[in-house]
């Protein structure tokens, strides 16, 4: 009689035992979903629209911003060539090293000539700083002049 309550003990245990293993590798599947290449519910972001229509929030910024999967898209905004003339700063003035950036101005450059007064002309410069190292120039706006002209 020892004999047989030793064993159904022994069962007991082993069918508990069981039960753990088999509801801890189940609930582990339902945790830890495969992670393989299975995008295909997933719609392809790649760029800041494409990671709107994914559903990603968007950070209210200027420009805004969508994050998708640690990447980080940023919307591309409109750019309208400023009708607003800038004026040439001192510290643009000083500045030693610019930039080697293509944004292009339309500079104002005063035209030294030898009968006065000679209006300004425009010229088109790489960047607003290489145009403000220019001591003749007075101002700019971004984009290039409408007439051809050189590129410094």
């Amino acid at each position: 009689m020892l004999y047989w309550q030793y064993m159904k003990i022994k069962l007991l245990i082993a069918s508990i035992l069981s039960g753990f293993f088999i509801t801890g590798c189940l609930t582990n599947t339902d945790i830890n979903p495969p992670t393989g290449n299975n995008n295909q519910n997933q719609p392809a972001v790649f760029d800041f629209d494409s990671c709107v229509a994914a559903g990603n929030p968007i950070l209210k910024s200027k420009p805004a911003q969508c994050r998708h999967n640690g990447i980080t898209y940023v919307e591309n905004l409109p750019t309208t060539p400023s009708t607003d003339r800038i004026k040439c700063q001192d510290a643009q003035r000083e500045a030693e090293v610019c930039a080697e950036i293509y944004q292009p101005v339309c500079a104002k450059v005063n035209v030294q000539c030898i009968k006065a007064p000679c209006p300004p002309i425009d010229q088109t410069f790489s960047s607003a700083c290489h145009a403000c190292r220019n001591s003749l120039v007075e101002s700019y706006v971004e984009g290039e002049c409408p007439s051809p002209s050189n590129v410094d």
